[in-house]
């Protein structure tokens, strides 16, 4: 993994010049920054290369495994005891 270059400006850098001697794009620098104008004053630490940003950690819940068969079986019917006796005969 990459890891983030950073430059400490000195007295006379402007963006311009900064992009040129890491080979960066001076709209990028803005970007990588969050810079509103080209104007920077001197001992400001830059990004001169792009960040990382890691994504979020997120949680992911494991499957859970269904009952086999339990939607298949049918639903226990109740009968009375005279409807029992009859079934039997």
């Amino acid at each position: 993994m990459l890891r983030t270059l950073h430059y400490i400006t000195r007295g006379g850098d402007t963006l311009v010049t900064v992009a040129d001697r890491f080979n960066v794009s001076v709209e990028d620098l803005r970007l990588w920054n969050h810079l509103k104008s080209s104007a920077i004053g001197p001992h400001r630490t830059l990004n001169v290369s792009e960040p990382v940003h890691l994504a979020p950690a997120t949680h992911v819940r494991p499957k859970r495994a269904h009952a086999a068969g339990a939607a298949k079986t049918k639903p226990a019917v109740h009968t009375s005891g005279t409807a029992q006796r009859k079934a039997a005969q």
